[in-house]
């Protein structure tokens, strides 16, 4: 059942069954093979065929993919536990954080990290929010650190901080550089607009913060930001009434979390300023 399940969710991430084939090594025929006794066995249709190899997943697809997946990480931990109480193979841990936690939070407790957990190998993953709960959620990561008010089934949400919201950049430059949909600060730099009756006379959109912050220096907007981001000392800054919560995430499916683990995190991420 693995190997036919691994055989689908590489077909589902390809779209094709000869590039699924090429990524596995194995032959098409056997990649329809595997995809024919996989439907037999469950008595579900999982794609739809159509010419020049194109398939289209459905919704029982869309479903399997999400708990194959899952099944898949939960496993991998499985036998990494196993070979830790073995004593033949280090534990590895891994951390999908947004933007501004990841860049500015996360490289504080990282040596202290290091110093509790020396048999864990740490992995670090730098995404937007919607992206972090995504990994949260298919346990690709065993927790996220995230600054958007999402709420996503499945998850459990714990707030570690309260971040400071300061505007970043001159008064009289008219332009606003906001981040990407999906990030987590986009949702609290329309709602500070809205506050404000500000109706920006030119835009630009930016996916990241360290481009956002060169851009605000050299002059070429404004822009709402973490005060951890805002750390130029001649670009005029004017402090506002939002805060956000940061939250450390976790998914209610992760049966091998390391709760020790997590909970030092917290703590440590918790008694930063």
């Amino acid at each position: 059942m693995f190997q036919l399940l691994e055989t689908f969710t590489t077909v589902y991430e390809e779209q094709n069954f000869t590039k699924a084939a090429k990524k596995l090594y194995i032959s098409q025929p056997t990649i329809s093979v595997h995809i024919e006794k996989l439907e037999r066995d469950l008595g579900v249709n999982l794609f739809i065929r159509s010419g020049n190899n194109r398939i289209a997943p459905t919704k029982a697809a869309d479903f399997l993919y999400e708990k194959a997946k899952q099944m898949k990480n939960n496993w991998s931990n499985v036998l990494s536990e196993l070979s830790r109480l073995d004593g033949t193979l280090r534990k590895k841990f891994k951390i999908a954080a947004s933007q501004t936690i990841g860049d500015f939070l996360l490289p504080q407790i990282l040596k202290p990290l290091k110093i509790q957990f020396p048999y864990v190998d740490f992995n670090f993953f730098i995404e937007n929010s919607n992206r972090v709960f995504h990994s949260v959620h298919m346990l690709d990561a065993d927790i996220g650190l995230v600054e958007s008010p999402e709420i996503v089934p499945g998850v459990k949400r714990e707030i570690f901080m309260w971040d400071e919201m300061v505007v970043f950049g001159a008064a009289e430059n008219k332009t606003w550089i906001y981040r990407e949909k999906g990030s987590g600060i986009r949702d609290y730099m329309d709602q500070y607009l809205l506050m404000e009756n500000i109706q920006p006379e030119e835009k630009m959109i930016m996916n990241h913060n360290a481009m956002i912050h060169q851009a605000v220096e050299l002059g070429l907007g404004r822009t709402l930001q973490s005060k951890f981001v805002t750390n130029s000392k001649h670009v005029p800054q004017e402090k506002t009434s939002l805060n956000r919560p940061f939250y450390l995430i976790t998914s209610e499916q992760n049966r091998n979390l390391d709760v020790d683990l997590k909970e030092s995190i917290f703590k440590l991420l918790a008694e930063l300023k």
